[in-house]
Parts: C-alpha cells; structure tokens; sequence
C-alpha cells in the first residue's frame, strides 16, 4: 500500500472516515494503541501550525513502540490553503521544503503518513509532490444546492443500510430538503430518527417532519415552502430567524423568486390542463407537439421533476391565481432594487416584500 495519502475536501464526515478506513487496513486494533500517532493540525495560529509540523516531523523520524508498522495522521490540517497562516513565510517553508523534501525521499520503512485537510492550495508544492507520490481523495461539497442531489442520495441508501432503518421514496425527498446535502448532518439525524422509530425500523414523512433538525441550508427551503404555502406567520418567522443567523436578505430574495418561478410554470401548466394535482399527487398529462418542445427547450424540464416535489409545487401553485404570481415577481424585482440602492434596512424591505405577496 502507498505511504503517503492525501484527504481533503469540505465534506468533513467523508474526509474523517476515509482516513478512518485507511488506519483499519494498515494497522489491526491492537497495534493502534503504540503504532498510531495523531496530531493536530487545527491551527489558527502560526505558532500553532509550526508546532504541529514539528510533531509530524518528529514522528516520521520516531519507529513505533512494539510494532514494526507505524502510521502518523495529521488532523484536520488547515494550513495547506492560502490563508494567513498558510502565507507565512515560516510555514511556507515547513510545508513546501521541509515536509516535501522529506516525503520525496522516502519514508523510513514500515513508516505510513495520512494528512487530512479541509482544503489544499493545489498550486503549491505540496499538492504538486502529493501527485507524484501520495495517493489522494477528494470530497468535496458542491456550491450549488441540489446540484449534486444523484450523489447525496446514494450516500443516503449506503446510511440506510448501515444504520438498519428503511425509508420510502418521499420520506426521502422529505429528508434530504430538510436536513440538507451536508454527510455529518445526514448521519446524525439518520441516528437520531433510527432511535425514534425504534423497533418499526421503517420511517415515515410524519417521522422525518416531526424529529429531523434543519440545516442552515433547509431553513432556507421552509422559507420558500412557507411562501408557496401563502403562509404569512411563518414565512415572517422564518426570515427573522435567517437575518438573526446573518444570511443574506438578497439571497433569501432569490430563493423565493426562484420558487415563484416555478410556481409560475406549474401554475399555466393547471390552467391548460397540461397538469393536474389531485391530493398529494400531480400528474402530467399529453400536450401538443409545440407545447412539448417548449419544455424541452427550458433549461430544466419541470417534467422530470421528482414526483413529491411535483406534487408540493403544484398543491402551492393552486393557492394562487397566475395574476397574483405576477404581482408577487413584480414586488420581488421592486425589493432587490430596494436592498441594491436603498438605505431601507434589509428587515423591513424583506417582511414588505412577503406582506404585500402573502396578506
């Protein structure tokens, strides 16, 4: 097996647990207690970053106690990025010289390096030497909401499986928009719902509603679901709690246009009777080959959307007319050019902006 590995990405869980993998094959249980050595490397600090280089150094050079076989892990390394501390000339030199030259020429035998890291400057040294030498994985979080959903929801059904619960297909959809694309996030709640249901082992929309905690992410989709809901109360509250949190009242503006939007779509789709909603189920229906080809023309089919979803929209849209959805992007466009050049406080613009589309 390779000596040198190179683990980094956003997604902490997946980083954490790679690395976690890595230390099983190479050392059984019993030599991890002499033959592992984890160090630190969480520095917010220059004298803290030196100090755990020089932990490393030391432990590359340093043979394992009662075990021909040793494996050093730097933690959680937050000094390979270019921020302050990674920009120190001293720390440069650590990583780029010191720790390169000493990677290059061989670790001693029996010797095993894994450096974790939530991100790597891939223009440095360092990087550049881990691609000849290490092996590396990447995992990183996508910037895009739901751009990555195919991925999030494998990751979902190997947790399933792991932890021993079931869940349906809407559950599913119900979890993932609640409690976000974030793996640590995801296992944790999975293992608070799995002692919920308790002996069921079979979890149910009304089970992930009522337990799950939102993410910072979802919190944003109750707001969007709570103006499609043409719920005035909560849409308020949760704005307050979004501002409190310091998120971005133009983000949040754009995130409700964005659902408009496809309220929109959904809406003209029910008036042509190329959709129709019945309970919790919409369904769409054949249309002429002109109206078919405008579909495909849009950047997203609406067509492709996942059932649930489909049918969340399309109960929202029913509880407006097309001209109100019109309204509701005209005063949209009027707030975003309110918080672009105005002094009005983002509070006030944004609660204005749900009254006048949700009272």
């Amino acid at each position: 097996m390779p000596s040198i590995y190179l683990i980094y990405g956003e997604d902490e869980y997946q980083v954490t647990n790679k690395s976690r993998e890595i230390i099983n094959e190479l050392l059984p249980e019993e030599e991890r207690t002499f033959g592992l050595e984890v160090i630190d490397g969480a520095a917010d600090k220059i004298d803290a970053a030196l100090k755990a280089l020089k932990a490393c150094f030391e432990a590359l050079q340093t043979v394992g106690f009662f075990s021909a076989r040793k494996v050093t892990w730097l933690r959680d390394t937050s000094f390979l990025t270019d921020n302050v501390v990674g920009r120190n000339e001293e720390v440069k030199k650590a990583v780029n010289e010191q720790l390169v030259d000493l990677l290059k020429a061989g670790l001693p035998e029996g010797q095993t390096l894994i450096v974790s890291s939530p991100k790597v400057h891939k223009a440095k040294k360092f990087y550049k030497a881990c691609k000849e030498i290490a092996e590396i994985h990447e995992f990183a979080v996508s910037d895009k909401s739901w751009q990555n959903e195919k991925d999030v929801a494998e990751f979902l059904r190997i947790q399933l499986d792991v932890i021993g619960i079931k869940m349906d297909r809407n559950a599913g959809t119900v979890f993932l928009e609640k409690v976000g694309t974030n793996s640590r996030h995801i296992v944790n709640e999975l293992e608070k719902l799995a002692v919920y249901i308790g002996d069921r082992k079979e979890a149910t929309v009304a089970d992930v509603e009522s337990i799950t905690s939102s993410s910072k992410t979802s919190v944003s989709w109750d707001l969007v679901d709570a103006v499609g809901d043409r719920n005035l109360k909560k849409a308020l509250n949760v704005a307050r709690q979004l501002l409190f949190q310091k998120e971005s009242a133009i983000g949040m503006v754009a995130g409700v246009n964005s659902r408009i939007r496809d309220l929109m779509i959904c809406r003209q789709a029910m008036d042509n009777d190329w959709l129709s909603v019945g309970g919790k189920n919409a369904q769409w229906h054949d249309m002429s080959p002109e109206i078919d080809a405008m579909f495909n023309d849009m950047e997203k089919d609406p067509r492709k959307t996942h059932p649930f979803r489909l049918g969340l929209l399309a109960r929202q849209a029913s509880n407006f007319r097309m001209i109100e959805l019109k309204r509701c992007q005209h005063a949209i466009m009027q707030t975003h050019q309110k918080l672009v050049g105005s002094a009005m406080p983002d509070e006030l613009a944004l609660e204005l902006l749900l009254v006048r589309m949700l009272a």
